[in-house]
């Protein structure tokens, strides 16, 4: 009789861990004792000690392969991470099963970076994380040292310093190979996007950086085709996405440069301006004299003398 109350006590006792999992489960989990959390879209690396043992991902719809790449999900290839019914019933829980603490753990790393928010830098210096952002994020690089070069053909260079910002859209492929192939791999990214755009940024004038933005990040993206394999391949880095997001004048005549560049475009866009609309009003004068009507070629020449003054008595005074 006695054996028969032990053992009800220890059925009690077990049902009543069981359901209160949810309770304790969560509260480990925040903790990382034993089980963790995962926001949607990112991932978590498991160690044992300072060596990696496992990726975890939370991201519906997507899964690891075997090579550790996060990839889309399909019915015929489930989740590695959830390969057993326990990894499967925790997951339905929103907890992730680690391992027994001390001997396993979730790993944690410091992290800089900079982003655009409501059109202002912002950034982060040495954030102390445990999560690897999986969907698309942006992160904003400056290349600096930048010089501009010369128009195509002309045979002349300005050399007008520059720092040029830029944003990355950035996809972490393989959460392994990016934080334990390289030590800080969005400052390996930067200074490859950086070594790679200054010698392009060289090849263009000011004026082309500020007024042919699409067609200068479309240029930048194809001259960084390469490096963006290799970021890939290596380090598990797609870069999805490059915007140029400003250019700044820099060194100590700056003001000046700034100025006389500001002058140019003007200059170049008034011009412009101007060849425009006396080409509208040449072809309008054109029109009115192919009509042949002598209120209409009265009207072209008005429309002509606008276009050039003193052109109709300069013509008549022969």
């Amino acid at each position: 009789m006695v054996i028969l109350y032990i053992l009800a006590a220890l059925v009690s006792i077990a049902l009543g861990i069981v359901l209160s999992f949810p309770l304790w489960g969560y509260w480990l989990a925040e903790k990382n004792f034993f089980f963790t959390t995962i926001p949607e879209g990112r991932a978590k690396i498991v160690v044992k000690g300072e060596d990696y043992v496992r990726t975890i991902i939370s991201w519906r719809d997507h899964h690891l392969d075997k090579n550790g790449d996060v990839v889309d999900s399909s019915p015929s290839d489930p989740p590695l991470v959830l390969n057993n019914w326990w990894d499967r019933l925790l997951s339905r829980l929103g907890i992730y099963w680690v391992g027994i603490h001390p001997w396993r753990s979730i790993y944690s790393y410091k992290f800089s970076f900079s982003t655009v928010e409501q059109g202002q830098v912002k950034a982060r210096n040495n954030e102390v994380t445990e999560f690897v952002f999986l969907n698309d994020y942006v992160y904003f690089v400056v290349v600096k040292d930048a010089e501009t070069g010369g128009a195509a053909g002309s045979g002349k260079s300005e050399n007008v310093p520059i720092d040029v910002g830029l944003l990355l859209t950035i996809r972490v492929k393989n959460p392994y190979k990016a934080l334990f192939r390289v030590q800080k791999w969005l400052e390996t990214v930067s200074n490859k996007v950086q070594a790679k755009a200054r010698d392009y940024l060289g090849t263009k004038t000011f004026d082309e950086l500020i007024s042919q933005g699409k067609e200068v990040e479309k240029e930048l993206d194809e001259n960084l085709n390469e490096t963006k394999k290799m970021l890939l391949e290596e380090y598990g880095i797609d870069i999805r996405k490059i915007e140029i997001h400003e250019v700044q004048i820099v060194g100590g005549n700056k003001d000046e440069l700034r100025e006389a560049s500001t002058r140019e475009f003007v200059a170049k866009k008034n011009k412009e301006r101007s060849e425009i609309e006396g080409e509208g009003l040449a072809a309008a004068a054109k029109g009115l004299i192919d009509q042949g009507v002598n209120e209409n070629i009265a009207t072209a020449a008005v429309l002509l003398n606008s276009i050039a003054p003193g052109l109709l008595k300069k013509g008549g005074s022969k």
